[in-house]
């Protein structure tokens, strides 16, 4: 579970952080809600992920190969490389 939840808290690294509040502050504090939500829930979601492979053995894209239709599991992986995508324009 270390290197899992190292990961995932890797996801509020400074430069992240910064261009979000820098954005929040940009629209009159209109967005920090969003990104208090967004924060919170990915934390919850993140450290529940590690829980789940020390309990099962297995990561969460096998359970969602096997939980998912082929369609879900492309829109699933499309979606987790916009994702990538995004999280890597700020840092460009």
């Amino acid at each position: 579970m270390g290197l899992g939840f190292l990961v995932s808290i890797a996801y509020i690294d400074p430069g992240n952080f910064q261009t979000d509040l820098l954005s929040g502050a940009q629209y009159k504090y209109g967005l920090l809600w969003i990104i208090l939500l967004a924060s919170c829930a990915a934390l919850i979601i993140q450290s529940l992920v590690p829980n789940l492979g020390v309990v099962t053995g297995k990561h969460l894209a096998e359970h969602c190969r096997k939980e998912y239709s082929r369609v879900a599991n492309f829109i699933l992986w499309i979606l987790a490389e916009i994702a990538i995508v995004a999280c890597d324009i700020p840092e460009g």
